[in-house]
């Protein structure tokens, strides 16, 4: 995802090859088809719904570091991925979460195996040497808070629209929570251990069970884009 910086920095218009980074051949997709089939689509999209109560089936660890995999995957800017997951799975932690919840929303997070509380990194800038080696320069504008945080924190909710995608893309269902005190939430010692990020969505994880609630109404195309 290209980042645009203010008119008046230094910015490097070189080519990969030019900063000696050895590009990968690009995966073409020389058919110009759909990547997934129409029934493929619709299990990914059309079918899931938000889930407000979950099966005792377990959520592994093995497929909690596969969410992760695919969502750290998908473009940020400079390849920032500021997005940060703490997985609520024991009895004690999930307690401690409740109580940041709204009433209406602690029944779903109760039912479900696994919370997982994505935040972003409010110094996500100081790894610039590990995830855009060929853009480290950049790091000076982003020590600025006025700079890093707005660009942080919209990484990271691109990388949670992600996150739910990947979710359902491997059988689970998701059930995001926005109705946190995530304030109080981000100056938890126990859940977030002191680190200096900011949360910004709780999403309840597991196989969901119905009932589900009538899809609620999609805007129209065109009601909502313009072609210019």
């Amino acid at each position: 995802m290209p980042h645009t910086r203010r008119k008046g920095k230094n910015v490097s218009s070189r080519s990969a090859a030019d900063r000696g980074i050895e590009p990968e051949p690009y995966l073409a997709n020389p058919s110009r088809q759909s990547r997934l089939s129409r029934e493929q689509r619709e299990a990914l999209y059309e079918l899931p719904r938000t889930s407000y109560q979950f099966s005792d089936d377990p959520v592994t660890e093995e497929q909690l570091r596969e969410i992760y995999r695919l969502t750290a995957l998908g473009p940020t800017a400079y390849n920032n991925q500021p997005l940060r997951i703490t997985w609520v799975r024991s009895k004690s932690a999930k307690e401690r979460l409740l109580g940041y919840l709204h009433e209406s929303n602690r029944d779903a997070a109760a039912s479900a195996p696994v919370n997982a509380v994505l935040g972003y990194d409010k110094n996500w800038q100081k790894r610039f040497a590990e995830f855009a080696p060929h853009a480290v320069a950049a790091q000076e504008f982003f020590e600025a808070e006025e700079e890093r945080i707005p660009l942080g924190r919209l990484n990271a909710q691109v990388q949670a629209g992600y996150f739910i995608t990947v979710v359902r893309a491997l059988g689970l269902d998701a059930g995001p929570i926005t109705g946190v005190d995530f304030e109080a939430l981000a100056a938890d010692p126990v859940l977030l251990g002191g680190a200096d990020q900011q949360p910004f969505l709780v999403v309840n994880l597991g196989y969901g069970l119905g009932p589900y609630r009538a899809r609620g109404l999609r805007f129209d195309f065109e009601d909502v884009t313009r072609t210019v």
